[in-house]
């Protein structure tokens, strides 16, 4: 095996068009998206970063910022049981996960409450979550 020894200016050469060709644009706004191309950022500043979503599905309360997501969103959808609440944008595949769904989460009465905060929950597992989680209580 031959070992070829580099001087300082050609390894410096390969090093700098090694970073050129692995350079990423980093959007300015601060989101943290990064991109190979310049394009693909600059499209990214136009319709995504910072920008009101102006798709609205007209099935549920879903917002895109693109057509195209929407497109996709609503063929994944069809077919699905939708959560009746304006707030909450659930589907479900099943009509029995819609029903457990509106008795246990959207509609569901908050019995279990913190006894730290005053947060409320609708089943006692997820109150055990929370206090293990948020305060480090286990109970």
């Amino acid at each position: 095996m031959i070992i070829q020894v580099m001087d300082n200016f050609e390894f410096s050469d390969i090093l700098h068009n090694n970073i050129l060709r692995n350079r990423r644009h980093l959007c300015p706004n601060g989101c943290g998206r990064h991109y190979k191309r310049r394009c693909h950022m600059n499209h990214h500043l136009k319709f995504e970063c910072g920008v009101q979503a102006r798709f609205k599905c007209p099935y549920c309360f879903k917002m895109t910022n693109q057509k195209s997501n929407l497109k996709t969103h609503i063929r994944e959808n069809q077919d699905r049981f939708i959560c009746p609440n304006n707030m909450c944008c659930r589907t479900y595949k099943f009509k029995r996960n819609l029903s457990s769904h509106l008795k246990l989460e959207c509609g569901g009465q908050k019995g279990f409450n913190c006894s730290i905060c005053p947060k409320a929950f609708s089943q006692k597992v997820i109150l055990k979550k929370h206090l293990a989680q948020i305060h480090n209580c286990i109970e």
